[in-house]
């Protein structure tokens, strides 16, 4: 019982914050990449916040928030300081992305700050991940040594919260279509054909909730006898015709971002570029 209620705070939490966790994820990638970038890369040609100079973590994640945003992110940063007496720093990638989260430092980010000139997600995951890709094959930094590990374990986390936000999505359809008896808002279903029960907890505490597809597929396929694609469904996600989960922040029925499954896409392959090309075993 303890354990389901544990999911159900996570799982508010992770609903409410709406991009929250993979926000968070996100501006530790990015700042992996600028300090990988600081130690590495020759100054003209770095690619990285390269109107933010040599900036503390602080400096960088105010900077690369959009405008209305950078009050907020600052006061964040000086109750900290006042309280600890020093800035905040994260001491790790799963840390720091906690503190970003739970201070609320999750939202959309102004992307031509993160990539000059670059306005859209899929593409600044893009030169982010070809960014710390030239550095590797032109420097060798050791990929077990942060900020290069750092980077590598910050493109895994937020590939694994964006596929399993992309499965909420295809499973509140599946549900609504087969097992509606079981629909319930905002809170995960632990019961019926389609079971948000596929979570995973991240060495610092946050629930990343998560759905098996192929498991929920097979049970509607044997309880209802119909044949169901899943691909069907998959394809309707990246066109961005399915109706918006309680992951996405809205109760509405709005159409799904495709550009969310573009960025999904663009983070697999990142961590192709960040090797130069070549297979890593995560």
């Amino acid at each position: 019982m303890k354990t389901i209620l544990f999911y159900l705070v996570a799982f508010f939490a992770l609903r409410i914050s709406a991009f929250g966790l993979s926000g968070a994820y996100e501006r530790m990638w990015y700042w992996s990449a600028y300090q990988m970038e600081q130690q590495y890369g020759d100054a003209a040609n770095r690619q990285i916040a390269t109107s933010c100079k040599s900036c503390s973590f602080a400096q960088f994640v105010t900077w690369i928030a959009k405008s209305k945003d950078q009050a907020m992110i600052e006061s964040k940063f000086a109750a900290y300081k006042k309280q600890n007496g020093k800035d905040y720093v994260p001491s790790s990638v799963d840390e720091g992305a906690k503190w970003l989260d739970d201070n609320g430092i999750t939202k959309d980010m102004a992307l031509s700050r993160v990539v000059e000139k670059v306005y859209d997600v899929p593409n600044v995951f893009k030169k982010v991940s070809k960014a710390i890709g030239d550095i590797y094959k032109s420097k060798q930094p050791d990929p077990s040594h942060p900020p290069f590990s750092d980077a590598f374990l910050a493109r895994k986390r937020v590939d694994m919260i964006r596929t399993a936000e992309s499965h909420l999505t295809i499973s509140l359809a599946l549900r609504t279509k087969y097992d509606e008896a079981n629909l319930n808002g905002a809170k995960p279903v632990y019961q019926g054909l389609v079971r948000d029960d596929n979570s995973k907890i991240l060495p610092n505490g946050k629930v990343v909730i998560d759905c098996d597809l192929k498991s929920a597929v097979d049970a509607i396929q044997r309880e209802k006898k119909v044949t169901v694609s899943i691909n069907d469904y998959y394809k309707a996600y990246r066109a961005g015709t399915l109706k918006a989960s309680e992951s996405d922040g809205t109760s509405d029925a709005t159409p799904k971002d495709d550009n969310h499954a573009a960025n999904i896409q663009e983070i697999k392959r990142a961590k192709y570029r960040m090797l130069g090309g070549v297979c890593h075993n995560e």
